[in-house]
């Protein structure tokens, strides 16, 4: 079923998703067949364990063979996942090829797994887990990038597949909750954002500012509501993904803001890049270029556009300057002062996305000049107008007959909407997440959980894709 439900994004992609398996299966099976002629045997360790281990300089020993398998995986998977990703926009030629979708998601959970196979942290496995362990729909088009130890235990556990009503209910609550991140809060958001960054020369102060919190929000929205909804339907089949949102936007600080977000992504280059060049254990200066490493190769991860790489350089060294200067502090906040870092967390990430979400670097420049020109041209009223709100329509159609010169100012209002009850929601005291688990399943909540569901159905008609699925 995972298997068609891929192949309705298209059905070439099932041939591009075929070569990924059986090449990475193959070395696989041949890192371990190495491994066990070397005699290096261990036994599977837990993720928590494995990572002391990493982190105390013990490490996984690899064989030279199996270090050469590794090389030959890493090397394919690149090149692999290169050629969808990069040819097409460098050389017209290729410009037909589309990127098959996930892509980016399971190439690194397969490259994973052929690491941790040849370290000896895992087994093989069966045919079957292998295949379902790289498949599974609710992850397998934008993640999160899931380990071989985070997911088969739930395979393998005996409640998964057995209609468990607690589980059905509190997953139905949890994918309700994704899926009005997505429609009710990232697409209503989301021409407002895209009006800014496509006219960068003609913003103010305030449009920048505007933009790039919008722009923020759709982001937040978009991607971890996928991700909830995918966490729900697996939790309804009594199986559980690993958490790729930890509430980031009530992070102290910038550093721990990316321990928050995208995690699956922050935790495999950690495994797989920072901590196999030396981590935080080689003093700062080896650290620092460590975390701009490590965010170099995210932004490629991305795309090679100019505007990615700028915005990972710059992440990595706010990165690095926050555990400079912010660390102690931002552990011991409370308080205003935790208010403030937060505001602060959230301004410095913002202020990233001028490159991360502009169309190139000229707009991104153009951007970052408008950012500290104090002036009025009005343009924001055009990003206001940019939305289609179908709640507010009655509101707008009144207004457009009894007040026009009135309409833009309804219209700035409902954006000034958006932005304050997306602040007010990541700001709140439980994610979606712990609602869903902890939330007592009464009638008065299970109603407004069908006004909600009704809500999402009934916007469903102008839902647009998944930012991520173009990564």
């Amino acid at each position: 079923m995972s298997l068609w439900y891929y192949g309705a994004f298209g059905r070439q992609y099932l041939g591009v998703l075929a070569v990924s398996l059986v090449m990475n299966r193959a070395l696989a099976l041949w890192g371990a067949r190495l491994r066990a002629g070397d005699g290096i045997r261990r036994g599977p360790l837990s993720p928590s364990a494995d990572l002391a281990q990493l982190r105390s300089g013990g490490g996984n020993a690899n064989g030279p063979q199996t270090s050469g398998v590794i090389a030959l995986a890493v090397i394919f998977n690149l090149l692999w996942l290169g050629f969808f990703k990069y040819v097409p926009s460098l050389d017209n030629r290729f410009s037909s090829i589309a990127m098959p979708v996930g892509l980016s998601f399971y190439t690194f959970s397969l490259l994973s797994y052929v690491i941790d196979v040849c370290r000896g942290d895992i087994p093989t496995g069966s045919l079957l887990e292998y295949v379902l362990f790289a498949v599974y729909f609710p992850k397998l088009a934008e993640g999160p990038i899931a380990r071989w130890q985070e997911v088969i235990p739930s395979f393998e556990n005996k409640a998964a597949g057995h209609a468990d009503p607690d589980n059905i209910v509190r997953g139905f609550v949890l994918f309700v909750l994704g899926m009005a991140k997505k429609v009710l809060l990232a697409d209503l958001i989301a021409p407002a954002a895209a009006n800014g960054f496509q006219n960068g020369a003609l913003l103010d102060m305030g449009s920048v500012i505007v933009t790039v919190a919008a722009y923020a929000f759709q982001l937040y929205w978009d991607f971890s509501g996928f991700c909830d909804m995918g966490m729900g339907i697996s939790r309804m089949l009594g199986i559980d993904l690993p958490l790729n949102f930890d509430s980031p936007f009530k992070a102290p600080s910038f550093s721990v803001f990316w321990q928050k977000w995208h995690m699956s992504l922050t935790g495999f280059f950690t495994r797989y890049v920072y901590i196999p060049l030396g981590g935080s254990r080689r003093g700062t200066r080896r650290t620092c270029m460590n975390i701009m490493i490590v965010f170099f190769l995210s932004a490629l991860w991305h795309g090679t556009g100019g505007t990615y790489v700028v915005w990972g350089l710059l992440s990595g060294a706010l990165v690095a300057a926050c555990n400079l200067t912010l660390r102690r502090r931002a552990a011991q906040a409370a308080g205003r002062e935790l208010a403030a870092l937060r505001g602060l967390t959230f301004a410095v990430f913002a202020f990233t996305l001028i490159f991360f979400g502009a169309p190139d670097l000229v707009h991104a420049l153009y951007m970052l000049r408008r950012l500290f020109m104090p002036m009025w041209p009005g343009w924001i009223f055009h990003m206001a107008g940019s939305l289609s709100i179908p709640f507010f329509y009655p509101l707008e159609k009144a207004v457009s007959i009894l007040c026009p010169g009135f309409l833009q100012w309804v219209q700035l209002g409902e954006l000034a909407a958006l932005v304050f009850i997306s602040f007010i929601l990541v700001y709140g005291r439980r994610n979606a997440r712990e609602i869903a688990w902890t939330c007592s399943l009464r009638r008065r909540n299970a109603v407004l959980l069908g006004i909600l569901f009704t809500a999402c159905l009934l916007q469903l008609t102008g839902v647009s894709t998944f930012l991520y699925f173009k990564f």
